[in-house]
């Protein structure tokens, strides 16, 4: 689900993603708004909106309000990786895997 506002002509807001753990929220930082192709009209309507077949991206077909000509936005969010900084000062990327097996080993004992 991606949740968008816009204010000031620039776009902000927050995507949940799904995954193997549930779902994930993301942030993202404040973007352009999207302008038109054919006039550069910064405001639209979203006419029909569709996710791909791996919900990997989001197809919107959307109309202009100043020339009324409609076009076709693909949409996606980058994940950023989290990093864990180790006591020496290294980053490395989380690993959840790693995560149980410590919790595991510390149940166990």
């Amino acid at each position: 689900m991606l949740s968008l506002r816009r204010r000031n002509d620039k776009l902000s807001g927050c995507a949940k993603l799904r995954s193997a753990s549930g779902y994930e929220e993301l942030n993202f930082k404040t973007i352009s708004a999207m302008k038109c192709p054919f006039c550069g009209f910064a405001n639209d309507k979203v006419v029909d909106s569709r996710e791909s077949k791996e919900a990997e991206s989001i197809r919107r077909r959307r109309e202009c309000l100043k020339c009324s000509k409609r076009f076709t936005t693909y949409e996606r969010i980058d994940e950023i990786p989290y990093m864990v900084v180790k006591k020496d000062g290294r980053r490395e990327k989380f690993d959840r895997q790693k995560v149980l097996n410590g919790l595991l080993r510390g149940v166990s004992r």
